[in-house]
């Protein structure tokens, strides 16, 4: 079912002083957790190397290397079950990862999941739909494509407090799966 939403999809996000005064701490910070991020995503892409490349897992690719965040390491897999079965081995293992979309998840980083859009709803009298017509989606079924592609879809988290040790096992467990559980047999 539908989840109950305000009429318009953004969100009140207005801060105080003091959240203000946290985020200035944090923000003298982003430059090292970014780089510790990529430092890490590169260090498991290291790991993974060859066998992800003869494997049929498809890494995310990364339109602007410069810009990465590198908070994610996306791998989409053939199958949305074989998503699934990598997800179960990385949880098995430690690794901390999840699905891209999860029906019994209400994410509204997705699409799927803005009723607002859905329902054709605006907070104001002259909505989009005043200016295409009726045009537009009318179900959350409306992006099968985009189901498909994030229901085979395994986002590995990458936390930039990792300690050198985390990220050598999250590497080597991530090799020996892409090895072994995705096909059941040793490459």
């Amino acid at each position: 079912g539908r989840v109950e939403e305000t009429p318009f999809v953004a969100t009140t996000n207005r801060m105080s002083e003091l959240q203000g005064a946290v985020g200035l701490v944090q923000l003298s910070r982003l430059d090292d957790i970014v780089s510790d991020c990529r430092r890490i995503r590169s260090e498991l892409l290291e790991a993974v190397g060859d066998d992800l490349d003869r494997s049929e897992l498809v890494l995310r690719p990364s339109h602007d290397a410069d810009g990465d965040t590198a908070i994610a390491l996306v791998l989409t897999a053939p199958t949305a079950a074989q998503a699934r079965r990598l997800l179960e081995a990385l949880t098995r293992e430690g690794v901390r990862a999840m699905l891209l979309l999860r029906p019994d998840f209400h994410d509204l980083h997705i699409a799927r999941n803005w009723t607002p859009i859905l329902d054709h709803r605006s907070w104001s009298r002259l909505t989009p739909w005043d200016i295409v017509g009726d045009e537009g989606p009318e179900s959350p079924d409306s992006w099968p494509r985009t189901d498909d592609l994030l229901s085979r879809s395994v986002q590995v988290h990458i936390n930039p407090d990792l300690t050198a040790d985390e990220v050598d096992r999250s590497g080597r467990a991530l090799q020996r799966i892409i090895r072994t559980e995705l096909d059941g047999s040793e490459r």
